[in-house]
């Protein structure tokens, strides 16, 4: 086995340092998440609509940068497996300790995204029925409005 020199260092540091702005931003996620649960979470009328565009729009953003992080992380993934097996179990156990997190926080943004989608599809479904009982008791009414008949006379003429 090779000795780890400055170079083989230099990829470790540089992985962990990705890695660590790649947790900044799961956590960010996580919670902008937390922000659109708490939202969902309320009827329409109460969710504040301001917030919830603000965490869509740094969700967004943040997805934007896990993307350029994952970009520059492959060359580095690529020239960890080259040396990683330089490294001992102790040099190498921050690195596999930071990856572990990473997975968890994954796995809360993974989770807290399918309770907010069950939760907008719950408020859909429910506004999907408030807006057909509407629908219906407009046609209720309507029933007994009086009803123009094409064969009827709009206008008519009196003499006097």
């Amino acid at each position: 086995m090779k000795p780890v020199d400055g170079a083989d260092q230099d990829v470790l540091d540089q992985l962990l340092a990705h890695l660590g702005r790649q947790r900044e931003v799961y956590q960010r996620l996580v919670d902008e998440a937390t922000v659109l649960r708490k939202e969902a979470g309320k009827s329409p009328e109460e969710a504040d609509v301001t917030a919830i565009l603000a965490a869509v729009e740094a969700r967004e953003g943040s997805l934007a940068e896990l993307a350029r992080l994952d970009a520059a992380l492959a060359p580095l993934r690529q020239r960890w497996n080259d040396v990683r097996d330089r490294f001992s179990a102790a040099e190498r156990r921050p690195l596999g300790e930071l990856v572990e997190e990473l997975a968890r926080l994954m796995q809360s943004v993974l989770a807290l995204e399918d309770e907010n989608c069950r939760l907008v599809e719950q408020h859909t479904a429910a506004l999907g029925r408030e807006l057909e009982r509407v629908r219906r008791a407009r046609r209720a009414g309507d029933a007994y409005k009086e009803q123009d008949r094409p064969g009827d006379p709009r206008f008519y003429d009196r003499k006097e």
